[in-house]
């Protein structure tokens, strides 16, 4: 599982991606936050990735930003990044 950090003034994008040697591309992408209440934009898919904006975290948070893939093969990808909501840089 991945980590990073942000802090509660910024708007990030994050990416997940279908591993290239599946030879597949994102149908479509349902991504979630635990707890709840930062706010996810709409994905943006291209070929075998798709990105979000992340906004609105609480500081001393630690969330875990979720993405589920269908593939355009039927094939179902999942995959979790834990986000550190930090004060400041």
């Amino acid at each position: 599982m991945n980590s990073t950090s942000q802090t509660p003034n910024e708007v990030l994008n994050y990416t997940a991606q279908i591993d290239p040697s599946n030879n597949d591309t994102v149908a479509s992408a349902a991504w979630s936050i635990r707890p709840f209440g930062p706010t996810i934009g709409a994905p943006t898919n291209s070929g075998n990735s798709t990105s979000v904006l992340l906004e609105g975290l609480a500081a001393n948070t630690q969330y875990y930003l979720a993405c589920l893939i269908t593939g355009t093969s039927g094939q179902v990808y999942s995959g979790e990044t834990v986000v550190n909501c930090v004060p400041y840089r």
